[in-house]
């Protein structure tokens, strides 16, 4: 699509306004017209749901575009519009593209290292686990995390990004200035601080409804080159995305999962249904999306050392689900006082953790 040169960001604005319009509707209306001022004064039906609006009746619509730019100005925000060179390429292919976005942060028009990685909000030590050790290995190899700054897998997502010092772009529901609750406004600050972007496409003053979620969701697999669902219920957002991904043509992924647990339903029926490759491995989704990875040759020179045959029979004795420290007692046969030091020396490695109610888990997840 060509911009028409007469078009301004604040006139795209004014557009904005048309709620009952998609955003295909809108792009339409850029396309056809030469300017803003030729619509409004058209016979297009578009036009005459525009003159009919009480903001633009009572001459308040210029008003309200003013208070956007004057919020974004005053906040560091960027408005980028479809026709922008930071707007996300991949993001422009889809059927309903936004036709601007807000932006609070860097973002760059090159997604080829842009993979999305959603969840529940309600995951499991699994979930946390894996989300972790994927994030991190795709941080090592220079790949942007994609999510929603909602409680849960993507809320860690975003956090391990940060904690290994790479960059995560959170798309919202909401506008930039009403970002909630505080631990979300907590997080997003760190994301902009960092060097990530939080992104919407709602104007500054919007609340976050439940409608805004799924259409924001299909930003999240938009601007990625392949979604990732670690842990969903039968429904969720995060089956939403991937949906999107997949009428996207974009690879998708979903972590297997144990089929008692509710928290896997949603990623094992997406494997059922054919929606979604097995995510085994980090560094072999990597491979499958032709991007090399540093970690798979780091794994073999790093393989795991143990200081004796007792450390080595703990640490095998210890799997992906939570194990309590009696079960180990008694499965080990190894006295409490040495059995701790040893779990002690394992965590300090980074070999296992400990969680709530002295349960441990592997802290690392071999490929």
């Amino acid at each position: 699509m060509n911009k028409r040169e007469n078009w301004t960001i604040n006139d795209f604005l004014k557009l904005t306004f048309l709620r009952s319009f998609t955003n295909a509707d809108l792009l339409k209306i850029i396309e056809t017209f030469h300017s803003f001022e030729e619509f409004v004064n058209s016979e297009s039906p578009f036009a005459y749901k525009l003159r009919q609006l009480e903001i633009f009746q009572n001459n308040k619509l210029n008003d309200e575009v003013s208070h956007q730019i004057d919020v974004c100005q005053k906040n560091n925000y960027s408005i980028i519009s479809f026709w922008d060179n930071d707007y996300p390429e991949l993001l422009k292919n889809i059927p309903y593209p936004p036709l601007l976005l807000f932006v609070n942060g860097k973002i760059t028009s090159d997604c080829s290292y842009n993979i999305s990685i959603v969840g529940t909000r309600k995951n499991t030590h699994y979930g946390k686990l894996v989300t972790e050790h994927f994030v991190e290995c795709f941080v090592k190899n220079g790949i942007r995390i994609v999510s929603g700054l909602a409680y849960g897998i993507d809320s860690i997502a975003h956090s391990t990004t940060i904690k290994n010092k790479g960059i995560t772009y959170a798309v919202v529901a909401s506008g930039l200035d009403e970002v909630n609750p505080e631990i979300a406004r907590n997080l997003a600050d760190k994301i902009v601080a960092e060097g990530g972007a939080i992104i919407t496409e709602y104007r500054c003053g919007t609340k976050s409804l439940q409608g805004y979620f799924p259409q924001r969701n299909r930003i999240i697999s938009g601007m990625s080159r392949a979604t990732i669902v670690i842990e969903s219920a039968k429904k969720g957002g995060a089956l939403i995305t991937a949906n999107f991904a997949f009428d996207q043509n974009r690879e998708v992924y979903a972590v297997p999962g144990n089929i008692n647990s509710e928290k896997s339903k949603g990623t094992n029926l997406l494997l059922r249904n054919m929606k979604a490759q097995p995510a085994l491995s980090p560094e072999l989704i990597l491979e499958d999306l032709g991007i090399s990875s540093l970690n798979r040759n780091e794994k073999k020179q790093n393989k795991l050392k143990f200081k004796n045959n007792n450390q080595e029979l703990v640490y095998n004795s210890i799997d992906s689900q939570p194990i309590h420290i009696d079960e180990l007692i008694h499965s080990t046969n190894i006295e409490i006082s040495e059995l701790l030091v040893i779990l002690l020396d394992l965590e300090f490695d980074g070999y296992i953790k400990q969680l709530p109610g002295k349960y441990y888990i592997k802290g690392k997840i071999d490929a």
